[in-house]
């Protein structure tokens, strides 16, 4: 309870009426607190101001009687509250509620601490800067320590990235009234101290900003012990807390927003342009200046770092080469690439080649490259220590090494490897004669700046340049994505081990494009150094990003369920995957096994995290093995677990993880076909059958997955038979046991080449009338569903989920997965059968093209669609 004494402000005219108040909240300093006192009543202002006493329950009798002397002395200035004590926290914020609720002429509050002192004309200047910037929330000192003598420079203007690292804002600050109307206040738990950056954590994330006063008056007494020290020995526990208290502050979108609006990671030169664009998402060109003026700025802050910001990273390149990788979605990958390497070479280097193969590949060399004019120096990367390094070096031969065929240097090599385009004739090179002539430039005029700081105060503030680093430790990682969100769409990653043409790749492709044409924007993350460029990746996803590291394919060490971990997963450097990823709003794991590892930390950052399941492997000895078993390792790390049927779904829901966090998502066709053209197809198919017999077709790898082995023995058993079959096998042979190659050898004629066109599988499965799906093992196959829309009648080994798509007698035949050489002759029986009844084989060729139809990506993808888009609403 609150005991207001003595006195008790009257309601007086409304120019009598207070517009600042002055808080001192007292434990223990009855003595010091006299000349807190002295210098709140002596304030020459020309408006009224009071001063609110706040006794958090002091058990010195002086204290209380020092209190009523000012409170009698100065009856209409000084108010005396006595509280029970509850610690700084709630002393300040009885005055404030009592400075509010009393006087409503109340426009700002100022805290002065009972050890602290002011000037006589601390407030008048501080509630005019006040007034004289109505989008500011405070106004913060430099802090002048008088018993300890130091003078702290706070100046520059206002930085709330600073102030999420560093408390720039010392309590003794003048704050607005709406602030605390805003619902401000000193959080009453934090009793080790801090709580004033608290405070000012809680006005950033209602919207205000403080401002700087020089020359404030400011005075902090400083002693070898005191309660600073002790919240300096706790710091880090008190620091945790405030993260956990505001997590929204500390999010990749607010804090990467911040960085750019206050200090840009990234000057990109374009040389053909003549222009330096600022900015730290290298898609986001609004903000550029000229040459000249970039000079200006990087001469100001190298004279005054705490003050003026210049760009950290330096990029040299021209305007066609942002616009080549920006088209295709590589360039907030690229720069967040070669940034990393920035941190252990001198200068980061792009190469790009092109060629006609769909395919993109990251290539890196780290070591020196010989520098071949015209085709190496697309884009180069480095740093402003380094370019200050060579300013300041009064010989130049290391920097010109660069142009000769042996540069002294240490030098990062990425090369990129594109599909060819019409935009890569025009794509020149030059970026290290860029490079060269901004370094002659500054290097003229760097002779004349000053090196010695005029300002007689000491700083321990950041130099602004390095923000670029406060936003990694802000957000525990490495070098942090270069992606800024202006948009309200909700960013989406798909993280795959490899991109080709295989089924999981398909599943991934269909989901984005599902959240793509929903609004989302989707993101491509693969932990590998290349990948198909299928033109419909590049449709769908906004940014391609590599990650790649030896150990995410080495695997051995301890396994769990049967499986081994990557090696990546338990010894590897995390940070990296962090920072590429941490910015995102969902992320889903399609089959990294490396990837698993990073998901909990993720998930603390803030992002959704989601794992799809498809399939169980075998081990040699046909133990259940594989992704699926080594990633229930990790289901505490994963919001959801999507599993691609209901039988995947079950298996979870009885392995221990929770039914709520299951979304099953069913697979559906890999690729698009228009209805008029699938029509057209089947038409021809059942009104125009122009051969006898059966055609037959197996699509897939020649594996022991497969299932290999029976796949032989169903194709010679109907050539001994001489039954009327005709067979095509498509596929890719990826066996390495001589047996089993030779054994192919025997079918090499009926062997085609893999297709991964969509008009070449329209052919394939038109021409089918039966799919043969003899495998061990499968999840639920896109082969079935593809060639049961166009209407080929799977007869396929009852493994995993193939129940699921298969109604046995009716749209296809369900084989007992019995082993030995039980499963051929149900196969042949169920072909001799088809062959000599044409009108079961069209009857049940309708009715699989009937039941896979309604099958469809948006219809499958709908309730995870519901689930992400209601768990972002408020």
């Amino acid at each position: 309870m609150i005991a207001t004494t003595l006195t008790t402000p009257e309601k007086t005219t409304s120019e009598k009426q207070p517009l600042v108040a002055i808080v001192i909240p007292l434990f223990k300093h009855s003595v010091l607190v006299s000349e807190a006192i002295t210098c709140a009543v002596a304030q020459s202002a020309d408006f009224p101001l009071v001063t609110i006493i706040v006794n958090d329950g002091c058990p010195f009798k002086e204290t209380d009687q020092v209190c009523r002397d000012f409170a009698l002395a100065y009856p209409d200035q000084v108010f005396y509250l006595n509280r029970q004590n509850g610690g700084l926290s709630a002393a300040r914020n009885t005055g404030i509620d009592f400075a509010l609720t009393t006087w409503d002429s109340i426009q700002a509050i100022y805290f002065l601490d009972a050890d602290n002192r002011i000037s006589p004309q601390t407030i008048a200047k501080a509630f005019q800067c006040l007034l004289d910037n109505p989008a500011v929330g405070w106004i913060y000192p430099d802090i002048h320590m008088f018993g300890e003598e130091h003078n702290f420079d706070y100046g520059g203007e206002y930085s709330r990235l600073i102030h999420l690292k560093v408390n720039i804002c010392e309590a003794g600050s003048l704050v607005r009234r709406q602030v605390f109307e805003a619902g401000c206040r000193y959080d009453e738990d934090m009793k080790l101290g801090f709580e004033d950056w608290e405070f000012w954590w809680q006005a950033l994330d209602v919207g205000f900003i403080g401002r700087h006063l020089p020359e404030f008056g400011f005075q902090y007494r400083k002693r070898p012990e005191s309660m600073l020290k002790n919240s300096d020995r706790d710091k880090q526990g008190i620091v945790h807390y405030m993260e956990r208290k505001h997590k929204k502050l500390l999010t990749h979108r607010h804090v990467i927003n911040l960085e750019h609006q206050e200090a840009p990671r990234y000057a990109i030169f374009l040389s053909d342009l003549g222009k330096v664009i600022l900015t730290s998402d290298p898609t986001v060109k609004e903000h550029t200046v000229s040459v000249e003026e970039f000079r200006e700025l990087y001469q100001r802050a190298k004279i005054a770092p705490t003050q003026y910001h210049r760009p950290h990273f330096l990029i040299f390149t021209r305007s066609r080469v942002l616009q080549c990788l920006e088209e295709q979605g590589l360039s907030r990958w690229t720069f967040w690439r070669l940034e990393g390497a920035s941190n252990q070479f001198n200068f980061a280097n792009l190469n790009l080649a092109f060629h006609s193969e769909s395919r993109i590949i990251s290539q890196d060399h780290q070591d020196n490259f010989k520098h071949q004019v015209g085709l190496t120096d697309y884009l180069i990367i480095t740093t402003i220590n380094l370019m200050d390094a060579c300013l300041n070096d009064p010989q130049e031969d290391w920097i010109n090494s660069l142009l000769s065929s042996k540069p002294l240097p240490t030098i990062f090599n990425l090369g990129l490897v594109l599909p060819y385009s019409q935009s890569s004739e025009i794509l020149s090179s030059g970026a290290l004669y860029s490079l060269m002539s901004i370094y002659k430039d500054l290097r003229l005029n760097y002779q004349n700046i000053s090196q010695k700081s005029w300002n007689w105060h000491t700083t321990h503030l950041p130099q602004r340049s390095l923000m670029f680093d406060h936003v990694r430790s802000l957000l525990n990682s490495g070098a942090v994505y270069p992606i800024l969100h202006n948009s309200n769409k909700k960013q989406m990653g798909f993280l795959l081990p490899l991109v080709e043409f295989g089924g999981v790749e398909k599943v991934a492709l269909n989901i984005a494009k599902v959240f793509h044409d929903s609004g989302w924007a989707v993101h491509l993350f693969v932990f590998n150094q290349e990948i198909a460029a299928i033109p419909e990746w590049g449709q769908v996803f906004e940014t391609i990003n590599f990650l790649h590291d030896p150990k995410m394919y080495q695997f051995g060490g301890p396994k769990y369920m049967g499986t081994f971990r990557d090696h990546w997963s338990i010894s590897g450097d995390h940070s990296q995957a962090i920072g590429l990823l941490g910015w995102l709003d969902v992320l889903v794991n399609f089959h990294s096994v490396a990837a698993n590892s990073i998901m909990g930390p993720l998930r603390r950052a803030g992002v959704k995290t989601a794992i799809s399941l498809h399939v169980h492997d075998l081990s040699p000895w046909g133990r259940p093995v594989g992704f699926t078993h080594v990633s229930l390792g990790y289901e505490h790390a994963y919001n959801y677990i999507i599993p691609c049927s209901h039988q995947m779904g079950d298996w979870c829901h009885s392995m221990g993880v929770p039914e709520d966090k299951i979304v099953v998502l069913p697979n559906a066709c890999g690729y698009p076909l228009e209805d008029t053209l699938k029509n057209e197809i089947l038409a021809r198919k059942w009104e125009q059958r122009p051969h006898e017999g059966l055609n037959v077709l197996f699509i897939g790898r020649f594996d022991r997955q497969k299932g290999l082995d029976r796949l032989l023995g169903i194709v010679n058993a109907t050539r001994h038979l001489d039954l009327p079959i005709q067979w095509r096998l498509v596929g890719k042979n990826v066996i390495q046991h001589e047996d089993a190659a030779s054994e192919l050898d025997t079918i090499s004629d009926l062997i085609e080449p893999p297709i991964f066109d969509n008009e070449g599988l329209n052919e394939v499965y038109e021409w089918a009338d039966v799919l043969i799906v003899p495998s061990y093992w499968e999840g639920l196959p896109l082969t079935i569903l593809e060639a049961m829309r166009l209407g080929v009648v799977p007869c396929a080994a009852d493994v995993g989920a193939v129940s699921e798509a298969i109604i046995h007698g009716q749209t296809g035949f369900l084989v007992p997965n019995l082993q030995g050489g039980g499963f051929v002759p149900i196969v042949i029986k169920y072909l001799s059968d088809l062959s000599e009844n044409p009108v079961k084989l069209q009857q049940m060729s309708q009715k699989a093209a009937l039941v896979a139809q309604k099958r469809s990506w948006e219809q499958s993808c709908a309730k995870l669609r519901e689930i992400l888009e209601d768990s972002g609403k408020g």
